[in-house]
């Protein structure tokens, strides 16, 4: 019976995560999971657009901030089980990128399952 492994690498832009998890890809047949994946998976669902909309246009700055309506908040909660009331709806977005950044930095990861060895 194989031992499983949960390894995570974190850092920033260029520090080298991707490669080490091809490494491990290639040489050991890792499975490899993005944490973004679910935070952009929330965002597209928030804001009902799909995935390479999504990716295609993270970066630009919308002309009007948008707060997260309560239809938005409700995603958050439905797919995190982070209560309402710990959500700050009062802040607004400039781009797709800020609301992953807020939810994956500030929200997101605070309800991660903890990993069972």
């Amino acid at each position: 019976m194989s031992t499983k492994f949960v390894i995570s690498f974190s850092g920033t832009m260029g520090s080298g995560k991707t490669s080490c998890c091809n490494f491990l890809r290639d040489r050991h047949g890792a499975t490899i999971l993005n944490f973004a994946d679910g935070l952009k998976e929330m965002v597209c669902t928030m804001f009902h657009v799909d995935l390479d909309t999504l990716n295609a246009n993270k970066d630009r700055q919308w002309a009007v901030p948008l707060p997260l309506l309560p239809s938005m908040t409700a995603v958050i909660t439905d797919m995190t089980g982070i209560s309402a009331d710990n959500i700050d709806t009062a802040r607004r977005f400039h781009s797709y990128r800020e609301v992953l950044q807020f939810i994956g930095h500030g929200r997101y990861s605070q309800v991660l399952p903890p990993v069972a060895y």
